[in-house]
């Protein structure tokens, strides 16, 4: 299905969530959960979640065979982390989720973490409005989850994380090779 983003923007889309929240660790205000990037309109995200998500079939049918074996879904925080920093040079050793976690640990995460990354191998990416249209019925998301939702303020304010730089770029995937996506994007 085709989507207008905006006057000059259509997307062809495979997937749509409610995941388009921000988020912060308590004590914290941050909002660089699930939005890599706030785009005209739209953002990129790096997780879809297994919660509220709507697939195309081809979509679907990605995710429900890699569920064949599911260990080609299985990811940690570190390589979850890898994933982002290899293909889109960013530093996401600050994402919120994960802030309860041991930095120096790589420790699992469900099957669903899999999802987005996965698409993003299968050439579909993981996008959310701006702002959100999304209402969670049961919970106040911000003294539940400590997130908030993207609004129209965040629209077309770039890149939510810091771009690695090469040293830093082997330091948060684990490595010593000081190859990497080029910092300048």
């Amino acid at each position: 299905m085709l989507v207008r983003v905006n006057s000059a923007t259509w997307i062809s889309l495979r997937a749509a969530t409610i995941h388009q929240i921000t988020s912060f660790p308590p004590g914290t205000f941050s909002d660089e959960k699930n939005v890599l990037e706030y785009r005209s309109g739209y953002s990129v995200q790096c997780d879809t979640g297994a919660g509220m998500v709507l697939f195309s079939r081809t979509a679907a049918e990605i995710i429900m065979d890699l569920y064949s074996n599911p260990s080609s879904l299985q990811m940690t925080t570190h390589s979850w982390r890898k994933f982002y920093a290899d293909l889109f040079g960013l530093d996401l050793r600050t994402f919120s989720p994960f802030w309860a976690y041991p930095p120096d640990r790589a420790v699992p995460c469900t099957l669903d973490w899999g999802y987005t990354p996965s698409l993003y191998l299968n050439g579909y990416a993981s996008l959310g409005t701006i702002p959100s249209y999304a209402t969670d019925l049961e919970f106040d998301v911000e003294t539940f989850f400590h997130t908030r939702y993207v609004t129209a303020e965040k629209n077309n304010s770039g890149v939510a994380y810091p771009r690695l730089h090469p040293v830093a770029h082997a330091l948060a995937c684990g490595g010593s090779s000081l190859q990497g996506p080029n910092p300048a994007g």
